[in-house]
């Protein structure tokens, strides 16, 4: 499930408000990042109907345009540039122009969960021993970086990189370069903004926040493919009179109503 939204996230700091750009919109990046929008109406986006190529098109589908024939997943849009991870080259890290033009390899690797930001891209890629590593590099692919070993990048917020394992969530500071422990949990589904973490605790199938004080609150028991934004947590639950097919709902989570957004019969999976 994937949202979009607007791409610019003000925060308030104590230095003043300030504005970064991101390529990412709410928790798209770690449900594969399939499609990926920008603040001008346009959508990019793996066709499933052209063998998983690069296209954009119009928010309403109209203005269809093939990109590039690589199969990109993690897809990042910032200030003109398409950012992604390539499966047809063994998910190496490409970005291309907007217009399909000037497409370049960015780094050689196994390269998953990219996240692109004006400070940079993170992302996380296997070694010789087909261990995961975090790593930071400039958006022209120069100066690739070591950051946290033996995680996966999870989210990024206000200079904050959230690494996950298979038993911990971490938060690891870009600033001072510390890496901080908030929740020994096995966790999916990530995503911050100012008012804290969320994220699906696997093995206990809940919906959690927690906020910067580290107090946890369970949002939602079941579910699955979740995406919050803005407030808003979007998922996939049973539906119908007899729960017999899926549903898109959307959870508020500050009133803590909910609302179907669309129904699907079991048909469309068949």
């Amino acid at each position: 499930m994937l949202t979009f939204t607007a791409c610019r996230i003000k925060e308030t700091a104590s230095a003043g408000e300030t504005t970064e750009n991101l390529g990412f919109i709410g928790g798209n990046i770690a449900a594969g990042g399939l499609m990926g929008g920008d603040r001008n109406g346009w959508v990019y986006y793996r066709s499933e109907a052209d063998s998983w190529k690069l296209y954009k098109a119009r928010l309403d589908g109209t203005k269809k345009t093939w990109l590039s024939d690589d199969c990109p997943c993690y897809i990042n849009v910032l200030e003109g540039w398409v950012y992604y991870s390539n499966y047809r080259d063994n998910f190496s890290l490409y970005r291309i122009r907007a217009d399909g033009t000037e497409r370049h390899k960015l780094i050689d690797g196994y390269c998953c969960n990219l996240y692109v930001t004006d400070s940079g891209m993170y992302f996380d890629m296997r070694d010789k021993n087909n261990s995961v590593q975090i790593y930071h590099m400039e958006l022209d692919g120069s100066a690739p970086e070591l950051l946290v070993a033996d995680m996966q990048v999870a989210a990024y917020y206000d200079g904050v990189l959230y690494c996950r394992s298979t038993n911990k969530l971490c938060a690891y500071n870009m600033q001072t370069g510390t890496l901080s422990n908030i929740c020994e949990k096995y966790t999916h589904n990530v995503c911050a903004d100012e008012t804290g973490i969320y994220y699906w605790a696997v093995d206990k199938n809940t919906f959690c926040h927690i906020g910067f004080s580290g107090q946890e609150q369970v949002l939602l028991t079941g579910g699955d493919f979740f995406n919050y934004t803005e407030g808003m947590l979007y998922y996939f639950g049973y539906g119908g009179n007899n729960h017999d097919y899926y549903c898109i709902y959307c959870l508020d989570v500050k009133s803590k109503t909910t609302s179907a957004v669309l129904s699907l019969s079991d048909q469309c999976f068949d």
